[in-house]
């Protein structure tokens, strides 16, 4: 790829903006959006995220990963680790995973430049790690704010060897000579202004700012950050883990750095450096948590233990049971009405594999339904569009409501075709649906829906069979929890 041309930071913010790193621009620019409304933000999360199940799949391996899971029982669902974690937590994840498979997509790299930047994230996750346990007293929130802010440093000179253009294999080139003749490192800073128009740092500072990767990111990369504990703390991990991950390792600035680590902690040496070993460890199963185990090994960790394997391969059978387990205890924990909804959600469309699910409630006059929760794909629309009135006429799902079954609806020609009616025709696919309400002592309070639009699967029987078990449970649980000296 060609970047000639390219002069100066704006020009270098604006092509990776557009051409390195769209995805994870919009990403950042999707998780503030959610963070701005506080009343739906951890709903909103949850719902987005399940949309993905490659990232589905990692935030409950990095839920249940000894970082976050010391102990507690295993989370199934991603609404409980969700509420687990909090939206800091869950934000960072987010970010962290969508940064990780930008960069790594591509192997077919130049050999030297790829291990420039393999080296430069496996140190961001280092310095992550290592500032989350220098701030093992500050609040969970505030950890994950910094780890975010030492995974961004970065940001700029990660996208630009990520480019693999001519221009970062010439770059490569200069620094590779440089460094063999122990060129100082402002020689090396020199070469870089020269050929790029700014630095990686002023790159990083732009980045930080365009995509709003919010206040501590950019203190962080301030030309003065401020003196105080926690940037001090953030500046210390980045600079050892700078020192830990090199091809060009400094024993002596190491030495230096774990001096300062250790007056800012108040222990020894050897405390130092079984903390340091405690990072090396956990960034080992961070790694293998967010599918990026190769990085492991330019960790420079001589004796590694492994964390570990998840299985993987959970069968739907066996989701479905854990899901439904969970939903069990959630009547006992007495959890959040909420809670129970997403995880009733969560289980008919990860467990059964379903295309569209969404839980509606009666308005307050009981005349029409609304989408309360939505999992599938345009779920805004979904929200926005997918209304019934039940007062006026006499459709199918007045009949659901009123008769206490649960529906499954083939198609639009089979013996419900009479109570389809030109709204529910529109909004429902020929493939079929399943419904079925959602009651608390022979009072209907809403209702579930199920299918399979995009057709990859047909529906069949064992799917309604489950889809009704779910709904059966969430009822109990909705039972149990308004009365539960019943």
């Amino acid at each position: 790829m060609s970047c000639k041309g390219l002069f100066g930071q704006e020009a270098w913010i604006r092509y990776i903006s557009e051409n390195e790193m769209p995805v994870l621009r919009d990403t950042v620019a999707k998780l503030e959006q959610i963070a701005k409304d506080d009343t739906a933000s951890l709903s909103q999360l949850g719902q987005a995220i399940l949309h993905d199940h490659g990232l589905t799949a990692r935030i409950l391996r990095i839920a249940n990963s000894a970082c976050y899971n010391r102990g507690r029982q295993q989370v199934t669902t991603v609404s409980r680790a969700v509420v687990m974690l909090g939206f800091k937590a869950i934000k960072q994840i987010c970010i962290t995973a969508q940064m990780l498979d930008t960069l790594l997509a591509d192997q077919r790299m130049d050999p030297n430049v790829y291990q420039r930047l393999v080296l430069l994230i496996a140190r961001s996750l280092l310095a992550g790690m290592l500032v989350k346990k220098l701030l093992h007293k500050s609040d969970a929130d505030t950890q994950e704010e910094y780890f975010l802010a030492a995974l961004m440093r970065r940001l700029g000179e990660a996208a630009f060897w990520r480019s693999n253009s001519d221009v970062a294999i010439f770059l490569d080139e200069k620094l590779r000579f440089a460094e063999q003749h122990h060129k100082s490192t402002e020689y090396q800073h020199s070469l870089i202004r020269d050929l790029l128009g700014t630095s990686f740092e002023r790159m990083s500072q732009g980045l930080a700012a365009s995509w709003h990767l919010g206040s501590t990111v950019e203190a962080s990369l301030a030309d003065d950050p401020e003196n105080n504990y926690l940037m001090r703390a953030l500046l210390l991990a980045d600079g050892l883990s700078a020192e830990l991950i090199s091809m060009h390792p400094n024993g002596k600035k190491k030495q230096q750095y774990e001096a300062k680590i250790g007056q800012l902690l108040g222990v020894g040496p050897q405390t130092v450096e079984k903390e340091i070993q405690s990072c090396q460890q956990g960034t080992i199963e961070l790694m293998h948590a967010y599918g990026a185990g190769r990085l492991v090994k330019y960790l420079n960790v001589k004796d590694v233990v492994l964390p570990a394997e998840a299985d993987s391969s959970v069968s739907n059978e066996a989701l479905q049971l854990k899901i439904l387990h969970e939903l069990t205890n959630m009547a006992v924990e007495k959890v959040d009405i909420n809670m129970v909804m997403h995880s009733a959600l969560e289980g008919i469309y990860r467990g059964i594999g379903m295309d569209t699910v969404l839980i509606f409630m009666l308005t307050r006059d009981r005349r029409g339904l609304k989408p309360r929760f939505v999992s599938g794909k345009d779920s805004v629309h979904l929200k926005d569009d997918f209304e019934v009135a039940i007062g006026r006429e006499q459709n199918l799902f007045t009949h659901c409501l009123q008769s206490f079954e649960p529906i499954w609806c083939r198609s639009h020609h089979d013996k419900w075709q009479r109570f389809i009616s030109a709204k529910l025709l529109k909004l429902t696919p020929e493939s079929g649906f399943f419904i079925a309400p959602l009651a608390v002592e022979k009072r209907s309070i809403g209702l579930v829906y199920a299918d399979r639009k995009l057709g990859h699967i047909e529906l069949e029987e064992t799917s309604f069979v489950a889809f009704q078990h779910f709904v059966q449970q969430t009822n109990l649980c909705l039972t149990k929890m308004m009365h539960p000296n019943g």
